[in-house]
């Protein structure tokens, strides 16, 4: 997984700027400075209505190519937001715990518990050798009520979100119970990748990931 990227919140700042410049020049009736980033468009005998919708049109193309070419490698968030100026943005308006580890892979799966030295193994309970972020979204069977049939056509973003919050809230649930029970758990310096001294878990009642009790959906 990539590191956290929001480029698909909000324009690229040099877009915005060049059209706030162009908009600046066209108001105050002086000559437009040249285009650079953005696609010249014709200026004459419009409006600013009409000069600012072009602007808009021409930021949100722009935008695109640059998302799809050199913003974020990470397959998994282009899947999810193929396209950053339409009703995919809904997906992640609202900031949201499990929300941004379904998008992350940051969270309680066993392939990112075991790289972090929380597991002794990275299997699934399905029986799948490593519990990945994708096979829990995509594949396993045990998290397959509500999952969508097709991520980018035919369904609304607000059940997609659902389900990623739905998902990861279950793994959390069931990364609970595993620590009452001991499973897989990490308990000495010997299993820790790097050496490092970890304490058993289910003991103090925290979150595996260290940042506190878990917080509840919205």
């Amino acid at each position: 997984m990539c590191d956290v990227d929001y480029s698909y919140v909000i324009p690229p700042l040099h877009l915005l700027i060049e059209r706030r410049s162009i908009l600046h020049c066209i108001e105050k009736g002086i000559r437009p400075i040249p285009f650079c980033y953005l696609e010249p468009v014709s200026l004459e005998n419009r409006s600013i209505k009409e000069i600012e919708t072009l602007l808009d049109e021409e930021v949100g193309k722009q935008w695109q190519k640059l998302w799809d070419n050199e913003y974020c490698s990470d397959k998994w968030i282009k899947r999810l937001v193929p396209k950053v100026t339409n009703k995919y943005m809904e997906l992640l308006e609202v900031p949201n715990f499990f929300l941004s580890q379904a998008v992350m892979g940051h969270g309680a799966f066993g392939s990112y518990l075991h790289r972090i030295g929380k597991r002794t193994m990275p299997q699934c309970p399905c029986g799948n050798d490593n519990q990945t972020l994708e096979h829990v979204l995509m594949e396993c069977h045990r998290y397959e009520t509500g999952r969508p049939c097709n991520w980018t056509y035919g369904m609304e973003m607000q059940e997609i979100r659902k389900y990623l919050i739905t998902t990861i809230k279950q793994l959390w649930d069931e990364e609970k119970e595993e620590e009452k029970s001991g499973i897989n758990r990490v308990r000495c310096r010997s299993h820790c990748p790097g050496g490092q001294q970890r304490t058993q878990r289910g003991r103090t009642g925290t979150s595996t990931m260290g940042a506190g009790p878990m917080p509840s959906s919205r």
